[in-house]
């Protein structure tokens, strides 16, 4: 890393734990899951077993430092997901039991096979995203629990096709992006989600035109990725839904530009992350609404004088980072 822009990061490290430690004491500890949390800022400001709990999620972690430090107490579950901790480092430092292991996400199928004496718990292995479903195709011996196996993101349609037998949850096929129009058409005895088939942005919009007798959610289409300003203004009389449209990531400033007259919300048009302070800035002639804008420019310590219970907080705070950073890095390069 160019050596400027790495202290500049380390700068920043260390500004975001104090502020957060001064204006949110709240998230003073949760704050070190954050990877703009340097190691090195951890290390000089460690002082509770909660800083070590939540670091241990950190990305910026070593194996190094852990074995540098193991009477620290790390946990070992979040060890087991963090992707910068080799599964085999986890499994010879701590030996942690087949119900940890079969939740890491680090956790693979050559592990799986490698460690047979380890009492894997296969529920949790299927619902693992470190094992793929041609991880469990491939490999039948183990005792799978295969009605689960929707919930993979590289899940083939096929399979299902070819095991009829099995009770599958239709909605999590509904859900997957692998999933094709052509297998609900010539499949339409099976139980399918309309809704979530409708938020699938590998259903395409021709697709739901062309068969617009099925229960589509119009909300969820609004929502879908894959939804065009064309598809929209080619087909005005179906019942989008003009609030999620405007929130759309798809739909781009210049599609709204181009297309005043219709009856875009400018609320969720200026709340969305896509709509950043630069776009607003760039078009000072559009209907942006004030209050939104003045939430995405909320600082830190402005968040910290708000009443907010810690999940809200939380919730908020990824934003209000993201933001303080950006001015942050910005500030900092220039000078």
């Amino acid at each position: 890393m160019n050596p400027v822009k790495s202290e500049i990061e380390q700068k920043w490290s260390d500004e975001l734990l104090k502020s957060i430690k001064t204006h949110i004491p709240c998230c003073s500890e949760s704050i070190y899951e954050n990877n703009d949390i340097t190691l090195k800022t951890f290390d000089e400001n460690k002082n509770d077993p909660k800083d070590v709990y939540h670091f241990s999620s950190n990305q910026n972690l070593t194996p190094e430092y852990i074995k540098n430090n193991i009477e620290l107490g790390w946990d070992i579950r979040r060890l087991g997901s963090n992707p910068s901790i080799p599964i085999d480092f986890v499994h010879i430092n701590f030996s942690p039991g087949g119900k940890i292991l079969s939740s890491s996400t680090n956790t693979t199928m050559k592990f799986v096979k490698d460690h047979p004496e380890i009492d894997w718990d296969y529920l949790k292995l299927m619902m693992n995203t470190g094992i793929t479903f041609k991880d469990v195709v491939d490999n039948p011996q183990f005792n799978w629990k295969i009605c689960w196996l929707t919930l993979k993101p590289d899940f083939k349609f096929d399979y299902i096709r070819d095991n009829l037998n099995i009770k599958w949850d239709l909605n999590s096929v509904s859900f997957n992006e692998n999933t094709e129009f052509i297998d609900v058409k010539n499949n339409p005895k099976l139980r399918w989600n309309y809704s979530y088939l409708s938020g699938n942005s590998n259903i395409k919009f021709t697709d739901i035109n062309d068969n617009l007798h099925l229960p589509w959610d119009f909300q969820n289409l609004s929502s879908n990725s894959s939804i065009e300003i064309k598809d929209i203004k080619d087909n005005l009389h179906l019942p989008w839904n003009w609030k999620a449209l405007s929130y759309n990531s798809n739909i781009k400033i210049n599609d709204v530009k181009n297309n005043m007259s219709l009856p875009w919300d400018w609320s969720m048009l200026t709340r969305r992350n896509c709509s950043t302070l630069e776009d607003i800035e760039n078009n000072p002639d559009l209907p942006w609404v004030k209050q939104e804008i003045e939430d995405k420019k909320i600082t830190i310590e402005d968040l910290g004088k708000k009443k907010n219970n810690f999940f809200s907080m939380q919730n908020y705070l990824t934003k209000v980072i993201s933001y303080e950073k950006e001015k942050f890095l910005k500030s900092h390069l220039v000078n």
